[in-house]
């Protein structure tokens, strides 16, 4: 595989099997590319938020765009036949595809989590939104970009821009950043 640079100053670097980039994404087959990093206890927190920028292939498909540690144990964001999971454990919060997201254009979904708050926004605006007080796993399994944990969900679709953060964004944080890059999405 080819290396991923980390451009944040945490340095988790990874491997890219099979996904190509191109016009500032990666392309993702849905059957064997994927992105995987070693374990950075930087990921391991109560308060995780995942934002992805992501153009899919398919309104139903069981791929995943983003989990830190084995399958189900931490935290990850994912689209399971015709709903995107944002999920803590074995906890999910379920958002239905077709009413946010289509094949011809780049959505930027991002997932917040902090004890008795849970929210799922699309294109800066919150979609669903509930109050889980999921304790979050800790494993020494690193992170996956386009598929599980595992070897399975993998993601048909491009993927760009995925970014972790070790506290649940605002509404505000994560207006900020779908204003900072949706022109480059064209939206």
């Amino acid at each position: 595989g080819t290396t991923w640079s980390d451009l944040s100053s945490n340095e988790v670097n990874g491997t890219i099997t099979g996904s190509t980039f191109s016009n500032n994404s990666f392309s993702f087959n849905g059957t064997s590319n994927v992105i995987t990093a070693p374990n950075n206890t930087i990921f391991d927190t109560q308060t995780p938020s995942v934002e992805v920028w992501i153009k899919t292939s398919l309104l139903s498909q069981n791929g995943f765009f983003f989990e830190k540690g084995a399958v189900n144990t931490q935290y990850s964001l994912f689209q399971e036949g015709t709903t995107i999971v944002w999920r803590q454990g074995s906890s999910s919060q379920y958002t239905t595809t077709a009413n946010y997201i289509s094949t011809s254009q780049w959505a930027q979904i991002v997932g917040t989590y902090a004890a008795g708050s849970r929210n799922t926004y699309i294109n800066g605006a919150l979609v669903t939104s509930d109050a889980s007080n999921t304790t979050v796993g800790v494993n020494s399994s690193g992170i996956s970009i386009g598929r599980y944990g595992g070897s399975g969900y993998y993601y048909n679709g491009s993927i760009s821009n995925v970014k972790v953060y070790t506290q649940a964004l605002s509404s505000q944080e994560v207006k900020q950043n779908y204003n900072a890059l949706k022109g480059r999405y064209g939206l």
